[in-house]
């Protein structure tokens, strides 16, 4: 009894011992990823424990491939064992043929795994149609069968052979053509999936086709080969596989966000080749911003150029925004019909650049190109402020034709009547047609005044300024050449001023009244 008890005791210490070590080596593996990937973990690390992938073996079991149950058995057992709930199996054995052995995808629980792992040790069990020959096309076609029904997005595939293509008498060889089709629907299976290939290659020989079988498999499913050498060589893989299916989920999780970000671009180009770009995208949760870089022109006529604007490169952090890119010139100045096309160039800035780079998910850059057809003006200053310019000058050199040739009209010289006063009675009157100067005063031409001992001199004459300046208008001005002084409407004047008078005005010298009138 009291062996018994220690024998319980025993197994469940042991037990207890398993779980921790279990436990803890996923512990380690997710600190490991916090370490490694802080980010990105922080921002996906919790989908980890939903994450599930599907697990594809295919063994080859043909006569010459059973030397090595011993190796393959305990290794399969071993890893199935760390696979976690809800996870998908399914096991191909082929040779001569190629069979799903488990009939699909079999959902990983306690009691499943225990089966699978019983079902691991018949694998070798002699099978007549299997035995025979090794047909690596038929295997082809039977991965492609399966990967049609994988249950996750993330699905790992292990093939265990020599890679010696024997197909039995009557079946089609395996050739670059066959392998063409194969890639083909491959890359079909693997459109919005994540999947891995490990090549087992056992045992390791020149002698075989394993360089043919490499290239029907697309780049989507990361195709690496391993030789295994030695007996120990392929439990080592797999145990270095099981610590790195954490860090495959996580990639395949940070893979999936890379979505269709639909970049595409809406130019707006004005008369004077100023560009703008209506820029819409799609972000999602990897990237959330996206940056402009370039923009650039696709034009046969090199006559064309784009001075970009230092806005550019533009991040932007909203689905759709405005951005002011620069503006498109030409070599000449004038009228310039553009058409071609705009190509902007966008890339994604994330502060987890780095962890990117180590996960190897490409960041990429997006493009996007947009056809224009416009009418561009070329000058130094834009279209409407040269249109306006253009107006006011000929507004101007119009007002120019109309101010020489208003200043030899007839009607702004000095014409009407002239009559001179003194102390209230006229003793002169003159008539005044078309002058540009009249004298008045004692030595007065035309209008001489001798009366009443006049011993002053005035000068009434018409004053025009260039036709340049279009606002003056001639005026009529009256100066004293000899005299004391003068007075008119405007105030009071000495020898040698100069004022202008207008008709009906009147001008005081001493006793005298001179008048201007009709």
């Amino acid at each position: 009894m009291k062996v018994d008890y220690l024998i319980f005791i025993f197994i469940i210490g042991w037990q207890l011992l398993i779980n921790s070590s279990i436990t803890a080596q996923n512990m380690s593996s997710l600190d490991l990823l916090k370490k490694d990937y802080p980010l990105l973990m922080e921002k996906f690390g919790d989908e980890l424990k939903t994450q599930k992938a599907n697990y594809l073996f295919a063994i080859d079991v043909s006569g010459t491939m059973n030397k090595y149950e011993s190796i393959v058995v305990p290794a399969m057992s071993q890893f199935v064992e760390s696979l976690t709930d809800g996870d998908n199996v399914n096991i191909i054995r082929f040779g001569t043929e190629a069979k799903v052995s488990l009939g699909g995808f079999s959902d990983i629980t306690a009691e499943t795994k225990t089966a699978l792992k019983r079902y691991i040790q018949t694998l070798y069990k002699k099978d007549v149609d299997l035995y025979s020959n090794t047909d690596l096309n038929l295997l082809l076609e039977e991965i492609n069968k399966q990967l049609q029904i994988q249950k996750n997005n993330l699905t790992f595939i292990f093939i265990l052979t020599d890679f010696i293509n024997d197909p039995a008498k009557g079946k089609v060889l395996l050739s670059d053509q066959l392998c063409d089709t194969h890639r083909s629907h491959l890359k079909a299976r693997a459109i919005g999936h994540s999947m891995y290939m490990y090549a087992l290659q056992l045992p390791v020989t020149g002698n075989n086709h394993l360089e043919l079988f490499r290239k029907a498999i697309p780049e989507d499913l990361h195709f690496e080969e391993f030789s295994i050498t030695s007996p120990t060589a392929l439990k080592n893989w797999f145990d270095r596989k099981k610590a790195e299916i954490s860090l495959d989920k996580f990639r395949a999780i940070v893979q999936r966000q890379k979505q269709d970000t639909q970049f595409s671009i809406d130019p707006k180009i004005d008369i004077d080749g100023n560009l703008q770009l209506d820029v819409k995208w799609k972000p999602n949760r990897l990237f959330e911003t996206i940056s402009l870089d370039e923009v650039q022109l696709l034009n046969a006529n090199s006559d064309f150029s784009l001075d970009v604007s230092k806005q550019i490169p533009k991040t932007i952090s909203e689905d759709k925004a405005t951005i002011v890119v620069g503006k498109i010139r030409h070599t000449t100045r004038g009228f310039h019909p553009w058409k071609g096309q705009i190509k902007a160039i966008g890339s994604f800035p994330t502060a987890y650049d780095s962890e990117l780079d180590k996960l190897e998910i490409g960041k990429g850059v997006v493009v996007a190109n947009a056809e224009t057809n416009n009418l561009l003006f070329t000058f130094w200053l834009p279209l409407w402020l040269s249109a306006l310019l253009l107006l006011l000058l000929i507004i101007y050199f119009w007002l120019v034709f109309r101010a020489a040739s208003r200043n030899v009209q007839h009607k702004w010289k000095i014409n009407g009547r002239i009559s001179v006063e003194y102390r209230g009675r006229t003793i002169l009157e003159y008539p005044v047609e078309g002058e540009r100067e009249i004298g008045i005063g004692r030595e007065g031409n035309p209008i001489t005044v001798t009366a009443h001992n006049c011993d002053w001199q005035l000068k009434i004459y018409q004053k025009t300024f260039s036709c340049l300046r279009v606002w003056k208008k001639p005026q009529h001005k009256v100066t004293m050449s000899s005299g004391s002084g003068f007075t008119t409407s405007k105030g009071e004047y000495l020898l040698g001023d100069i004022t202008t008078i207008s008709k009906g005005d009147f001008i005081q010298v001493d006793d005298f009244t001179i008048f201007w009138g009709e």
